[in-house]
């Protein structure tokens, strides 16, 4: 059977890279807006989700200023609720660093001044999950923030020279994330990466 997967995102540019991939999967999805369920609607999605998804893939995106904290506090909410395997790229992986610990520039993140954009190597420290068998990945990274440090119920697998935390893990749950953007499959010269290992072996468990 194949498997249902929610994709939720805040504007990511990458929207294609992760629905073109699923489409090749051949796994059933949906995407969704946060912004459309931070009032009234999260109980209704939240059983919508219990009732209909396999796993839920949290992409990147940029979350507008004047509802920042709003969608940071339902999207915390929402990954600890959880009850199926869940996948943060980019922005997912902040959130779920937010969704169990401190969230700020003096706690556990951090805003650079500039985009951090371009291909780089993640070392992992430790067998990832998602990533068996490897000690890096070439992956493709695009992003302006960063975890600094993750609370004890996260573990941390992988670092680089954008970001010393690439790559986390709940302790206890089927519940993942990376700093880098894993649905991104080329370099710039049209060279593969391999990134989307992550996204393989993640469907692979779901």
């Amino acid at each position: 059977m194949k498997p249902d997967v929610l994709v939720i995102h805040c504007g990511t540019l990458y929207l294609d890279h992760v629905t073109t991939y699923l489409k090749n999967w051949g796994v059933n999805f949906t995407v969704e807006l946060p912004f459309n369920h931070i009032e009234s609607n999260y109980d209704a999605l939240m059983k919508r989700i219990k009732d209909n998804y396999d796993a839920l893939i949290y992409a990147g995106g940029t979350i507008p200023g004047k509802i920042s904290k709003d969608v940071r506090m339902w999207s915390a909410k929402l990954i600890r609720e959880l009850d199926i395997p869940f996948l943060g790229i980019c922005l997912g992986h902040i959130m779920l660093g937010f969704a169990y610990g401190p969230y700020g520039p003096s706690t556990g993140f951090w805003r650079y001044p500039n985009d951090r954009k371009g291909i780089t190597e993640v070392s992992f420290n430790k067998e990832f999950p998602l990533a068996p068998g490897r000690d890096s990945l070439t992956v493709y990274q695009h992003h302006e923030r960063t975890l600094t440090h993750i609370p004890k119920c996260l573990e941390s697998y992988g670092s680089s020279l954008f970001s010393k935390i690439e790559a986390i893990k709940h302790k206890e749950e089927q519940k993942y994330s990376v700093q880098f953007h894993a649905e991104v499959t080329k370099d710039e010269n049209g060279d593969p990466i391999d990134g989307h290992i992550v996204i393989d072996n993640f469907l692979r468990r779901v």
